[in-house]
């Protein structure tokens, strides 16, 4: 079989030229087109007839032709001129249309065009481009709703990215418990619409229409809306009403539910009064989105006003609790006094008389402990409403520590610790006695809980503040149980209890009260410790 006869060049570059996916094109020196091939044509929507001695400039959207000017000047200038760059051309249709272009000055004037649509690269670029942009604005929209702890502050700020990023109207309603929605933000970017708004919120509310709001909450999707003319009739009460109504102006209306928790809170309104604006696929998605934020940001608000309140009834009822339970106690310790001193009267050989001198001494050291949960549950409620007050009086830190210590004697005993002191004299300084007191009965009662039956060693030092000042620095050590390192942060909470109640009893509330004192005197308090090697306790005291 004879071989085919080879293409001559001419007939190559013919078919190269109008077979090509990217469009050619050619002009002569004046600009104007002198030829173009298929897929030119198809690029512009015109026939090659059409095109033919039109100004390239004219095939140029109106901002560029300035551009293609300066690159003909500098064609004229030199003895040729190839560049690449990117163009947007006007089809027939009136479309735009993103180009890549090389264009080609020849020595004699004319011009070679290279035409590569780059339109669905542009749509791809602007899809990222606003994926990034909404990436970021979420971000940000979420630091800035669940900056605040307060509902109606998440709800200004609700509102204020919305007007910034989609439209310029927003309106959120809360579903009430009863059921019903209560306006809680209203706001508009344009004064005298926003001024409209008000008017209607203050004379007819804004939630007759709240029917649509509740439908969106209860379908848990958004709702879009294009409210006519007669719409607005059915919901005015009067001409006033909707002339106000009309005077909005509002074309589009986005209705998106606020869910925390599978539970509905709410409801985003979003409206535009710009004509021929409608909410895209992209706004929508970024509502919702930033709706999903809003609901958690509102949820976390509510969540903390719940528990606030909660702390609070909780306060209030442990402070009447404790001021209940003193009266009658200190009655009783009064009485027990008073038998106590009657049982002294008695001849020292009068039958039953020791059995009954051990029996009070158990009442009394259970009074003392009752006393001690009552004085614990005072001091919670005065700390906790900032009722703490200090009286600071020339205070000698050694006497007031070895009276603790004398006090503590029979429990010391019972439990089996013997003591190591070294309390040097000198150290006074103003301080609260009552609190002082307070705070190494603390840590002397702790030391006993934990340490029965080891050594407790109790020291005073004197030494400076990180700043220069005097101080005094108070060391409690048993050598009982131990805390586990990752257990001591937890050690100064309120109600915080490391061991079983089984075996240590008590309200957790000794070391946190002890706590509140030192830093309210200005002072310091630390712990080292590690399992089976005993804790010590230092508390620093500016003098």
């Amino acid at each position: 079989m004879p071989c085919p006869q080879p293409l001559q060049p001419e007939d190559l570059a013919c078919a190269l030229v109008e077979h090509s996916p990217d469009g050619l094109f050619t002009a002569d020196a004046e600009g104007r087109l002198t030829d173009a091939n298929p897929a030119g044509c198809l690029l512009l929507g015109a026939v090659r007839s059409e095109l033919c001695g039109r100004p390239v400039a004219q095939l140029l959207v109106p901002e560029e032709r300035a551009r293609f000017e300066q690159l003909r000047t500098r064609a004229r200038a030199g003895p040729e001129v190839r560049e690449t760059g990117e163009w947007t051309l006007v089809r027939a249709d009136g479309k735009r249309l993103p180009v890549e272009l090389t264009a080609c000055a020849l020595r004699d004037g004319r011009w070679l065009g290279f035409v590569r649509d780059v339109s669905a690269r542009r749509h791809t670029e602007e899809a990222l481009r606003r994926r990034d942009e909404r990436s970021r604005f979420l971000a940000e929209a979420g630091e800035r709703l669940l900056a605040s702890l307060d509902v109606d502050e998440t709800l200004r700020t609700l509102a204020q990215l919305v007007q910034e990023h989609v439209a310029e109207c927003c309106v959120v309603d809360l579903l009430e418990e009863d059921g019903s929605l209560r306006q809680a933000v209203v706001v508009h970017r344009d004064p005298a619409r926003a001024d409209i708004l008000r008017t209607l919120q203050e004379r007819w509310g804004l939630a007759r229409a709240g029917h649509e709001r509740l439908r969106a909450m209860e379908e848990r999707r958004t709702l879009v809306l294009r409210p006519t003319r007669e719409a607005l009739q059915r919901l005015a009460q009067s001409e006033e009403h909707l002339r106000l109504l009309e005077a909005l102006g509002v074309t589009k209306l986005a209705l998106v539910p606020l869910v925390a928790r599978g539970r509905a809170l709410g409801a985003l309104s979003v409206s535009s009064s710009e004509s021929g604006f409608v909410f895209e696929p992209h706004d929508l998605q970024l509502l919702e989105a930033l709706a999903a934020r809003a609901g958690v940001a509102i949820d976390n608000a509510r969540l903390y006003a719940e528990s606030q309140a909660a702390i609070g009834a909780r306060d209030a009822f442990l402070s009447i609790a404790s001021h209940e339970l003193n009266t009658p106690l200190t009655s009783l310790k009064l009485q027990v006094q008073s038998l106590e001193r009657r049982l002294a009267e008695l001849p020292p050989h009068t039958p039953g008389l020791e059995q009954v001198g051990v029996k009070f001494q158990v009442v009394g050291r259970q009074l003392r402990r009752l006393a001690s949960l009552v004085s614990e549950l005072l001091d919670l409620s005065r700390i906790s409403a900032g009722r703490l007050r200090l009286e600071p009086e020339a205070l000698d830190l050694a006497e007031l520590v070895r009276e603790v210590l004398a006090r503590a004697g029979e429990d010391l005993a019972r439990a089996g610790c013997t003591l190591r002191v070294a309390l040097p004299e000198g150290l006074v300084g103003a301080l609260d006695r009552l609190r002082v007191d307070q705070v190494v009965t603390n840590l002397v009662s702790n030391a006993m809980k934990y340490g029965a039956g080891t050594p407790l060693q109790v020291t005073l030092e004197a030494c400076r503040l990180p700043g220069g000042g005097a101080a005094a620095r108070l060391c409690v050590q048993d050598g009982g149980i131990g805390i586990a390192p990752e257990q001591q942060a937890r050690l100064f909470r309120r109600f915080e209890r490391l061991q079983s109640e089984r075996h240590y009893s008590g309200f957790g509330l000794g070391l946190w009260i002890v706590k509140q004192v030192v830093d309210a005197m200005g002072g310091d308090i630390r712990v080292h410790s590690a399992p089976g090697e005993g804790a010590r306790f230092e508390v620093l005291l500016p003098l």
